[in-house]
Order: C-alpha cells, then sequence, then structure tokens
C-alpha cells in the first residue's frame, strides 16, 4: 500500500484480486467488494481486457455471494444493451454471468444454467482458461439445484481442468474441492476419500480458517450417507466460523437436517472406513 504510487496499473489490479480473493477467503465478503472495485479501477478494459475481465468476474460473483441481485441486474442490463458490433466475447460473458447469477439468486435455476451456457460460449470464444473454469463452476451449481447431478460433476471436472491452465492456487483448490464433492457423493471411495483428505490438508496449510471451513462443508456433503461422519466435519466447519459469518447458517441447517437422518447407509468396506476414520480424526485435529 505504501508503494502503490510506485506501481503500474496492472501491477495494482492483480494486487487487489489476489486481496480480494484473500479476503473472501477469510469471509470479509464486505471488504473484497471494496477491494475487487479497486481492481477494477486499476484496470483500463480497452488495454487489459483479460485483466479487467478477471477482476469484473470476482466482483460478479462477490456480489452474488452478499446476495446483491439489484447490482447483479443492472450490470447485466447495462451490459445486454451494448451493440453487438461493439461487445467482444469477455464482455457478453460478464453480461451472462451477471444476469445468470441474478436469476439464481431468484432461484429460476433454469433461467440460471441458460445465462452461464452462454458465459460458457463467450469464454470458448475468448479462450480465457480462468473464466472458462468459473463458468463451468457456475453450470455446475446450476445442474445441481435442477437435480442434475451427473451434469453437474462434469462441470465441476472440467472446471478444474480449466483452473489449471489458469494459474490460480486458490482458484484450482477450490474447483478440486467442489469436484471432490461430487464424486463422493456418485459414491464414496476410498481413493475419493484419500483426496478430499489431501485436499482438506493443502487448505488447512494456507492458515484461511474459513477456507478450510468450506473445505469441511463441501466433503461434509459429499459423505452425508455416512451421518456420524458428515456430523463430524460439520462440526468442525462450524467451529472454525465467527458467529457473524454469512455460512455459520447453512451448515447449522446441514447439521440439523443431518440430525433427522435415520441411520447409516454405507456400505460395509474396510478401505472406505478406514478412510472415513482418517478422514474424521484429520478434523478432529
Amino acid at each position: 500500500g505504501k508503494q502503490a504510487r510506485g506501481l503500474t496499473l496492472r501491477a495494482r489490479a492483480e494486487i487487489c484480486i489476489a486481496l480480494g480473493e484473500a479476503a473472501e477467503l477469510d469471509g470479509r465478503f464486505d471488504l473484497a467488494r471494496w477491494i475487487y472495485a479497486s481492481a477494477l479501477n486499476a484496470c483500463d478494459p480497452h488495454v487489459d481486457e483479460q485483466l479487467y475481465a478477471r477482476a469484473a468476474l470476482r466482483s460478479l460473483l462477490n456480489a452474488s455471494r452478499l446476495g446483491d441481485g439489484k447490482i447483479l441486474a443492472g450490470i447485466a442490463g447495462v451490459l445486454e444493451k451494448v451493440p453487438a458490433r461493439e461487445q467482444t466475447p469477455r464482455m457478453a460473458c460478464l453480461g451472462a454471468v451477471a444476469r445468470g447469477l441474478e436469476r439464481f439468486l431468484k432461484e429460476d435455476y433454469d433461467a440460471a444454467r441458460r445465462g452461464f451456457e452462454a458465459a460458457m460460449g463467450a469464454a470458448w470464444e475468448s479462450h480465457d482458461a480462468d473464466t472458462e473454469a468459473l463458468a463451468h463452476h457456475l453450470l455446475a451449481q446450476a445442474w445441481s439445484r435442477l437435480g442434475k447431478l451427473a451434469r453437474a460433476r462434469e462441470h465441476a471436472e472440467a472446471a478444474v481442468q480449466a483452473a489449471k491452465l489458469a494459474g490460480s492456487w486458490v482458484l484450482q483448490r477450490r474447483l478440486e474441492i467442489e469436484a471432490a464433492m461430487y464424486r463422493l457423493r456418485a459414491g464414496m471411495t476410498a481413493e475419493g476419500l484419500a483426496d478430499a483428505r489431501r485436499l482438506v490438508g493443502e487448505v488447512r496449510k494456507t492458515g484461511f480458517a474459513r477456507f478450510e471451513s468450506m473445505a469441511w462443508t463441501k466433503i461434509a456433503r459429499g459423505i452425508l450417507i455416512d451421518r456420524a461422519s458428515a456430523s463430524a466435519l460439520l462440526s468442525r466447519s462450524e467451529g472454525l466460523l465467527p458467529e457473524s459469518h454469512l455460512d455459520r447458517g447453512y451448515v447449522r441447517a446441514l447439521r440439523t437436517a443431518l440430525a433427522r437422518r435415520q441411520g447409516n447407509g454405507i456400505a460395509a468396506d474396510v478401505r472406505v472406513t478406514k478412510e472415513l476414520v482418517a478422514l474424521v480424526a484429520l478434523a478432529g485435529k
């Protein structure tokens, strides 16, 4: 911050994007809003459209997290009015993402899916791995809400592959955790559980308690069939969150729903049991 005037605008934008991601990982979404706005102010879409799109996409996702449907609708409306001859694929993608997120907040998941599919088409046209990864991620969420878990898993796996090309460690790990959740929901295996445990271990090393909480919640959703193990992971997740955190209510709701379940539906597999015990042990440390 003290050396900001000596930095190029591109460097300022890159730093703000990184700080915004860090603020989100720490659960400080209001702070992230202003940091992403600073990143956008440091970007000129006519000079470096790719960097501008990176900052804008994260700003839109953060607005969705905060429930700012009016802002999303406003941005979508502005970008949708730009004449087609003046609109680049990245600008079209931003408008489609904004509209998709606005519909998602209204629980109109089919309309959200259509918006995210339009964003995916624009991402392919712009050959932008970062945008493609996020578009796949959003499509996975939309298909999941529509009850199409196989389609959701396909997009979650594709999001990971795109994130590897984008070069963001944080984005890649977040999407890997989501993909691990879908794999476990499709069927618990010893390999899937071991991979989930590895990912949570990597996230724990970052020191972001809220990031670790998100990881535990995702993995718990993947193993809900084993009520006792999932409950232990959710307990760990809730313990990592402050009382004011937006995710705390969601974790509590999951724990309440889990407590109403009757018994466990897990098959008697020695290797799976061993990995579950190791996962629960890690959550207890």
